[in-house]
């Protein structure tokens, strides 16, 4: 009997070495999927710590990846990222080691897995985003731009895209390009920066009643901006120049030029303009001395 009873005993404690710690991690992960659906992080970290997970061993550092990004712990989101894309190459852990990679400023690593997240067919319009703004820094202006195209099919009145991509026209030369996107910009959300960038793209391309419209809509906004009355000094110029300009065309270029001079006297290009135009007027004298007048430095 006694070594009958000895053998069950060890039998049991056989079973039991093996089953407990497979109970112990099957409901380490119940409690861990929990967490997850209510988004406790804590909690998940808590339920997995020491677990391997064995076949669930994807799921395990892939939760923890995602927690560990919620915590912004980037370096060790990666590790957790990169385990589990080694178990499972089509884990959501590759858009969590694609955050960390970038939050650690590693844009190579972050532009890879960028791109195998498109090649999985995980696409957004944030993601496009991302990568026009990588590709124009590189000055892939075409790239740019066909990521910027998908992203304003989708979302016309999206602001960002429609930035890059006017930098990205405008790095590859094509003005007027540039400046409908600029103009579609300050019609969605007009600012001081981008009527006044609006205004010098519409300059060289002769639209000099657009211009001034944008540069009238940028004064309203902030009347000493400094930029802005130095450009519509410029734009004067070039009305003046106009083969059916007149003397009031002159007069009111005067004007806007001068009032340009006192708020940027150490602008010499300004002091050229005014000049120039106060010899259109004969005022000779006043020409000459604004064309000879060192600019002041302001303090």
């Amino acid at each position: 009997m006694r070594r009958g009873g000895f053998v069950i005993a060890v039998v049991v404690g056989v079973v039991l070495g093996l089953t407990l710690p497979r109970w112990r991690t099957s409901r380490a992960l119940g409690n861990a999927r929990e967490a997850m659906k209510s988004k406790d992080c804590a909690g998940v970290l808590s339920s997995l710590d020491g677990i391997e997970g064995g076949s669930e061993a994807s799921f395990v550092h892939e939760a923890r990846a995602f927690c560990l990004v919620q915590l912004k712990q980037w370096a060790q989101a990666r590790v957790e990222s990169t385990a589990a894309l080694q178990l499972d190459s089509s884990s959501q852990a590759l858009d969590f080691r694609f955050v960390a990679s970038r939050e650690l400023g590693d844009r190579a690593a972050a532009e890879q897995d960028l791109d195998r997240l498109f090649s999985l067919g995980r696409d957004s319009t944030s993601l496009r985003l991302l990568r026009a703004t990588w590709r124009a820094q590189r000055s892939e202006w075409k790239a740019a731009i066909e990521d910027c195209d998908v992203v304003l099919a989708k979302e016309p009145k999206n602001l960002d895209a429609l930035n890059v991509r006017a930098h990205a026209w405008h790095g590859l030369g094509n003005w007027e390009r540039a400046y409908l996107d600029s103009a579609a910009q300050t019609a969605i959300a007009p600012t001081v920066v981008g009527l006044r960038d609006a205004a010098d793209l519409a300059i060289p391309l002769r639209r000099l009643d657009e211009a001034d419209a944008h540069l009238a809509a940028a004064l309203a906004l902030a009347p000493d901006d400094v930029d802005s009355l130095v450009l519509r000094c410029r734009l004067g110029v070039v009305h003046f120049e106009a083969p059916d300009a007149g003397a009031t065309v002159v007069e009111r270029g005067v004007k806007v030029c001068e009032r340009a001079v006192q708020v940027a006297p150490e602008s010499c290009a300004t002091h050229r303009r005014l000049g120039r135009l106060l010899k259109e007027q004969g005022r000779f004298t006043d020409a000459l001395v604004c064309g000879w007048r060192r600019p002041v430095r302001s303090r």
